[in-house]
């Protein structure tokens, strides 16, 4: 309820002073009762939702009053007065609901054997009521009552079926207490006698269930056995954080791993403020390698105590080893940002540049889904260009002379289309790495990409250069086939869009060429050649005025035509097996041109 938190913590100040009574003197007086009956708080059930508060509080008094007056020789019922003295005090109304960890402050602080709370869910057309017994003090009463209340139910007939169910519970309670005194007495035969009967009457009975649990740690019985007895205890209770923490000790003693972490969790799950159990709980998940589930319950406490350096700490251990890469990334940056001094550690860096920019299988992600629907978010299916971005930059504004951070600013900057950017980091690279191949590549790629080689459009002959410049640069540096191999196919790409386009002839040539030099596995030779061949066919006629030449009979300008034409006939020859039939159409077409050479040789004399 709206009021719970506020009473809660009143409540917890109330218990921290030394249990010390802040009520009046007569008002102590008037709750003091005698020790004979079992003293029991009532409370009223939380509701599902805010709207029926006025519901649950007459529910409450009337199944209080019922109680009272059916079990007074029983029971001795607080009654609302006293409770309302208590909450009065602490600046509470009488009818304040509170929830189960409110409920125990004030049975704490009103010093009560036993008190029953629970819950009220209206949705249905007949009310349920879930109300739960709570041990305070050796009463026996313990474990859960529930109510589906007959639709149209008035709160004294729904009181009159939870007072029969209460009556049940006294007898199994008796029982209890009868175990209780006589396993003090060391009687442990007729203590467990006295728990099977509890068990009759209220099967898996919380309270027997752990008197028998304090027997068999006397006598020693082996884990297993602590564990069906403990067992009972929580399916009667599954809010008995005693019991629990017994299966925690037993499933440790057993090696039990799994169940031992599955009991801290629930035992956790009482008690979520613990941190030091939820440490220790996250800690073990991650050794049964659980990682998203170790990661949740470091962020459920560390919404609770935000900044906690242990759980920081631990969240980016699991997060890493466990490689969920999204979980990481983020860790590791809010490490960053908080601690000065891995913001001057390049290694702390480059883990969380690799984290940002590693991925989870898609199989693995849908698979952690399906067992934990939050954890999706741990995993990340794409790189976090985002994060590449922004971690590149920060990498190279504290580490301006690593090759390696500018490296990757220019991968991220390329990723992102900044091409611009990026070729200016990659020059970067090179000034700071000399030798360094992989980003001349990219360079080279984001330039090859830029030129525009269309037959409209003056060709980038500065780009080419320093395409040519680059590439010149890899080959000089590397011996390795496969990067030969990369810088051929780099220069055939362009030429052969050049030869087709008839644009840039020449530099297509010198390309061609550069490829044919590069081409170690002799894969792109001979479409080189062909594509050669044709750009000597093409460039022809623009390199060479046939009526300036008769009219000139330059001996010099004609030996330059036969050194054309044998250049164009050998690539044309070496390169015949790409298209046969164009080859020899264009031999054909330009066999006219040779027989000029030769007679105009002769004719006009020259020796070349």
């Amino acid at each position: 309820m709206r009021q719970a938190s506020q009473i809660n913590r009143a409540l917890a100040m109330v218990v921290l002073v030394g249990g010390a009574s802040i009520l009046p003197a007569a008002a102590s007086a008037q709750l003091a009762v005698p020790r004979s009956n079992q003293t029991f708080l009532i409370l009223p059930p939380v509701p599902a939702k805010a709207t029926d508060s006025a519901t649950a509080v007459q529910l409450g008094d009337a199944i209080r009053k019922k109680v009272e007056g059916k079990l007074r020789l029983k029971l001795n019922v607080v009654k609302k007065e006293k409770m309302a003295e208590a909450l009065s005090n602490s600046g509470f109304g009488a009818d304040a609901i509170l929830d189960e960890y409110g409920a125990c402050q004030l049975a704490r602080f009103m010093n009560v054997d036993a008190y029953m709370s629970g819950r009220l869910d209206k949705d249905g057309t007949a009310p349920v009521l879930q109300l739960r017994l709570v041990d305070a003090r050796r009463s026996g009463l313990s474990g859960w009552i529930t109510v589906q209340t007959p639709a149209g139910s008035s709160p004294e007939q729904v009181a009159d079926i939870v007072a029969d169910s209460v009556d049940q519970q006294t007898k199994a309670a008796e029982q209890s207490r009868e175990c209780l005194d006589r396993r003090d007495k060391q009687d442990y035969g007729s203590a467990r006698e006295r728990a099977e009967r509890a068990f009759r009457l209220y099967p898996n009975h919380p309270s027997a269930a752990m008197c028998v649990s304090t027997i068999f740690d006397a006598r020693k019985y082996p884990p297993d056995s602590q564990v069906v007895i403990l067992k009972k205890a929580v399916a009667g209770d599954s809010l008995l954080a005693k019991a629990w923490d017994g299966l925690v000790r037993q499933y440790q003693q057993k090696g039990d791993t799994a169940a031992w972490a599955d009991a801290v969790i629930h035992s956790l799950a009482i008690d979520p403020t613990d941190m030091r159990k939820r440490l220790a709980a996250a800690e073990l998940l991650f050794r049964l390698k659980q990682y998203p589930r170790s990661v949740e319950l470091l962020d459920e406490g560390l919404e609770r105590a935000p900044g906690e350096p242990q759980a920081i700490s631990m969240r980016l251990r699991v997060c890493f080893e466990g490689q969920m890469w999204g979980c990481a990334s983020e860790a590791m940056a809010q490490r960053y940002e908080s601690d000065s001094v891995v913001r001057a550690d390049s290694l702390f860096l480059k883990q969380l540049l690799a984290a940002a920019g590693a991925t989870n299988d898609s199989t693995q992600v849908k698979d952690w889904g399906t067992l934990n629907p939050r954890a999706k978010k741990y995993f990340q299916t794409q790189p976090d260009k985002a994060a590449t971005l922004k971690w590149t930059e920060i990498g190279v504004q504290r580490f301006p002379n690593s090759a390696s951070f500018w490296r990757a600013r220019a991968a991220a900057l390329k990723e992102a289309g900044k091409t611009e950017e990026a070729l200016a980091a990659y020059d970067k690279v090179s000034d700071l790495d000399p030798k360094d191949i992989t980003s001349r590549i990219a360079s080279v790629q984001i330039l090859t990409e830029q030129v525009k080689i269309d037959s409209t459009v003056p060709l980038d002959t500065v780009k080419l250069a320093r395409i040519d410049t680059l590439l010149s640069q890899v080959a000089a540096n590397t011996t390795d086939e496969n990067l030969k191999m990369n810088v051929a196919v780099l220069y055939f790409t362009p030429a052969t869009k050049m030869v087709q386009n008839r644009v840039g002839l020449n530099h297509a040539i010198s390309m061609l060429e550069k490829t044919k030099a590069n081409d170690t596995k002799k894969q792109l030779t001979a479409q080189a050649s062909f594509f050669e061949g044709l750009a000597y066919t093409f460039n022809l006629q623009k390199e060479f005025d046939f009526k300036v030449l008769q009219a000139s009979k330059d001996c010099k300008q004609l030996g330059a035509l036969d050194r054309y034409l044998t250049k164009m006939n050998a690539s044309l020859d070496a390169g015949a097996s790409v298209q046969a039939a164009t080859v020899s159409q264009i031999k054909t077409q330009t066999a006219g041109i040779g027989k000029f050479v030769a007679d105009a040789k002769k004719a006009w004399k020259c020796t070349f």
